[in-house]
């Protein structure tokens, strides 16, 4: 699976952003820093001080846009939901 060049919109504490993940590990406009786990699918995310671990990728459908695409979900630090999905 790969998630480089993916621009992903996420959404956490009922706000949504778009992030796009650079192949340098870094998400776009110098907003933080990713890192995709395979062995264990999962993303890790660092932006805004804050640093999202072990958030579960999965295929799934993106029924807003009535096509297949990458999702992921978790919990943040604080034990708030954080969910997304790739949009390119």
């Amino acid at each position: 699976l790969s998630l480089v060049g993916s621009e992903m919109c996420i959404r956490d504490r009922n706000m949504s952003r778009l992030l796009h993940l650079e192949k340098d590990g870094k998400l776009g406009e110098n907003k933080g820093t990713w890192d995709f786990a395979d062995v264990k699918q999962s993303l890790r995310l660092t932006f805004d001080g804050e640093d999202i671990k072990d958030l579960i990728v999965f295929a799934g459908h993106d029924w807003e846009n009535e096509t297949e695409t990458v999702l992921f979900t978790g919990l943040d630090s604080r034990g708030r939901s954080v969910w997304g999905k790739r949009t390119k």
